[in-house]
Protein backbone atom coordinates (compact mmCIF):
# COMPACT_ATOMS: atom_id res chain seq x y z
CA UNK A 1 0.00 0.00 0.00
CA UNK A 2 0.50 3.20 -0.71
CA UNK A 3 2.03 5.53 2.11
CA UNK A 4 0.39 8.33 1.12
CA UNK A 5 -2.92 6.75 0.57
CA UNK A 6 -2.38 5.22 4.13
CA UNK A 7 -1.71 8.14 6.05
CA UNK A 8 -5.34 9.59 4.16
CA UNK A 9 -7.02 6.68 5.63
CA UNK A 10 -6.40 7.22 8.83
CA UNK A 11 -7.41 10.61 8.81
CA UNK A 12 -10.91 10.39 7.87
CA UNK A 13 -12.57 12.71 10.72
CA UNK A 14 -14.49 12.62 13.63
CA UNK A 15 -16.60 10.28 14.53
CA UNK A 16 -20.63 11.03 15.62
CA UNK A 17 -19.40 10.11 19.51
CA UNK A 18 -16.97 12.14 19.71
CA UNK A 19 -19.13 15.57 17.93
CA UNK A 20 -21.96 14.93 20.28
CA UNK A 21 -19.11 15.13 23.41
CA UNK A 22 -17.61 18.36 21.93
CA UNK A 23 -21.48 19.83 21.87
CA UNK A 24 -22.91 18.44 25.10
CA UNK A 25 -19.24 20.33 26.74
CA UNK A 26 -20.28 23.56 24.62
CA UNK A 27 -23.88 23.34 26.38
CA UNK A 28 -23.00 22.54 29.73
CA UNK A 29 -20.51 25.77 29.43
CA UNK A 30 -23.05 28.13 27.55
CA UNK A 31 -25.66 26.92 30.34
CA UNK A 32 -23.28 27.54 33.41
CA UNK A 33 -22.43 31.14 31.67
CA UNK A 34 -25.98 31.80 31.30
CA UNK A 35 -26.58 31.42 34.87
CA UNK A 36 -23.80 33.60 35.85
CA UNK A 37 -24.99 36.57 33.58
CA UNK A 38 -28.75 36.30 34.78
CA UNK A 39 -27.34 36.80 38.38
CA UNK A 40 -24.48 39.58 37.11
CA UNK A 41 -28.03 41.08 35.48
CA UNK A 42 -29.80 41.12 38.43
CA UNK A 43 -27.43 42.51 40.90
CA UNK A 44 -27.29 45.51 38.36
CA UNK A 45 -30.92 46.04 38.00
CA UNK A 46 -31.22 45.87 41.43
CA UNK A 47 -28.29 48.45 42.44
CA UNK A 48 -29.63 50.92 39.33
CA UNK A 49 -33.07 50.84 40.89
CA UNK A 50 -31.63 51.48 44.19
CA UNK A 51 -29.43 54.28 43.29
CA UNK A 52 -31.99 55.81 40.78
CA UNK A 53 -34.16 56.03 44.28
CA UNK A 54 -31.32 57.13 46.32
CA UNK A 55 -30.53 60.14 43.56
CA UNK A 56 -34.41 61.16 43.98
CA UNK A 57 -34.53 61.30 47.44
CA UNK A 58 -31.21 64.02 47.34
CA UNK A 59 -33.15 65.78 44.89
CA UNK A 60 -36.16 65.74 46.94
CA UNK A 61 -33.91 67.11 49.99
CA UNK A 62 -33.04 69.79 48.32
CA UNK A 63 -36.17 70.62 46.75
CA UNK A 64 -37.48 70.78 50.40
CA UNK A 65 -34.35 73.09 52.01
CA UNK A 66 -34.82 75.43 48.77
CA UNK A 67 -38.52 75.66 48.77
CA UNK A 68 -39.80 74.99 52.93
CA UNK A 69 -42.05 72.82 50.98
CA UNK A 70 -42.89 69.03 50.93
CA UNK A 71 -41.50 66.50 47.94
CA UNK A 72 -42.38 63.29 47.19
CA UNK A 73 -40.45 60.21 45.60
CA UNK A 74 -42.19 57.72 44.29
CA UNK A 75 -40.60 54.88 42.30
CA UNK A 76 -43.63 52.60 40.51
CA UNK A 77 -43.04 49.82 37.31
CA UNK A 78 -39.40 50.84 36.57
CA UNK A 79 -40.07 55.03 36.56
CA UNK A 80 -39.01 57.22 39.66
CA UNK A 81 -40.05 60.44 40.12
CA UNK A 82 -40.09 63.90 42.28
CA UNK A 83 -42.38 65.72 42.82
CA UNK A 84 -42.64 69.00 45.10
CA UNK A 85 -45.49 71.27 47.07
CA UNK A 86 -45.73 74.42 45.33
CA UNK A 87 -42.24 74.68 43.59
CA UNK A 88 -40.12 77.10 42.88
CA UNK A 89 -37.25 77.06 40.53
CA UNK A 90 -37.03 73.24 41.07
CA UNK A 91 -38.88 71.27 38.21
CA UNK A 92 -40.42 68.03 39.05
CA UNK A 93 -37.49 64.48 38.32
CA UNK A 94 -39.41 61.52 36.23
CA UNK A 95 -37.18 59.08 34.52
CA UNK A 96 -36.94 56.13 33.75
CA UNK A 97 -34.71 52.65 35.26
CA UNK A 98 -34.50 49.28 36.09
CA UNK A 99 -38.21 47.86 36.61
CA UNK A 100 -37.30 45.22 39.59
CA UNK A 101 -39.42 43.82 42.57
CA UNK A 102 -39.82 46.62 45.68
CA UNK A 103 -40.64 46.23 48.94
CA UNK A 104 -40.66 48.50 52.22
CA UNK A 105 -40.34 47.41 55.85
CA UNK A 106 -43.05 50.04 56.74
CA UNK A 107 -46.56 50.23 55.30
CA UNK A 108 -47.11 53.79 54.82
CA UNK A 109 -44.44 53.64 52.36
CA UNK A 110 -46.24 51.17 50.18
CA UNK A 111 -48.00 52.40 46.67
CA UNK A 112 -49.84 50.19 44.37
CA UNK A 113 -46.78 48.12 43.36
CA UNK A 114 -43.80 50.61 44.30
CA UNK A 115 -43.71 52.92 46.66
CA UNK A 116 -43.40 56.54 48.00
CA UNK A 117 -41.64 58.36 50.35
CA UNK A 118 -42.91 61.92 51.28
CA UNK A 119 -40.25 64.55 53.04
CA UNK A 120 -40.94 67.57 54.37
CA UNK A 121 -40.14 70.00 57.50
CA UNK A 122 -36.93 72.30 57.36
CA UNK A 123 -34.94 69.40 57.66
CA UNK A 124 -35.69 67.71 54.94
CA UNK A 125 -36.49 64.17 56.50
CA UNK A 126 -39.59 62.10 56.58
CA UNK A 127 -41.92 61.24 58.78
CA UNK A 128 -39.84 58.50 60.33
CA UNK A 129 -37.28 56.39 58.82
CA UNK A 130 -37.70 53.07 56.73
CA UNK A 131 -35.73 51.07 54.50
CA UNK A 132 -36.76 50.57 50.90
CA UNK A 133 -35.73 47.07 48.75
CA UNK A 134 -35.03 45.88 45.07
CA UNK A 135 -34.84 43.02 44.54
CA UNK A 136 -34.42 41.15 41.49
CA UNK A 137 -33.70 37.16 41.60
CA UNK A 138 -30.73 36.67 44.90
CA UNK A 139 -30.06 40.03 43.98
CA UNK A 140 -30.89 42.65 46.53
CA UNK A 141 -30.13 46.40 47.77
CA UNK A 142 -31.67 48.58 50.17
CA UNK A 143 -31.94 52.46 50.45
CA UNK A 144 -31.85 53.26 54.35
CA UNK A 145 -33.57 56.73 54.81
CA UNK A 146 -32.73 58.09 58.10
CA UNK A 147 -35.74 59.79 60.21
CA UNK A 148 -33.41 62.53 61.93
CA UNK A 149 -31.67 63.84 58.80
CA UNK A 150 -33.70 61.69 55.55
CA UNK A 151 -29.88 61.27 54.50
CA UNK A 152 -30.18 57.81 52.44
CA UNK A 153 -27.92 54.82 52.48
CA UNK A 154 -27.91 52.41 50.37
CA UNK A 155 -26.45 48.89 50.59
CA UNK A 156 -26.61 45.63 49.39
CA UNK A 157 -28.34 43.10 51.19
CA UNK A 158 -26.69 39.95 52.05
CA UNK A 159 -28.63 36.80 51.43
CA UNK A 160 -29.66 34.61 54.62
CA UNK A 161 -26.23 31.51 55.61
Amino acid sequence: MDRRLHILHLNDGHSLIELLVVVAVLGVCLAAGSVVMAGYLGTQQARGAAQSLQAAAATAQVGVLWNQNASEVRYDSGRVSVSQDGANGMGALDVSTASVAVSTNLARWLHGAGVSVTFGQGFASPDGGGSVYFQVLESKYRVTVRPESGLTVRSVVEPLP
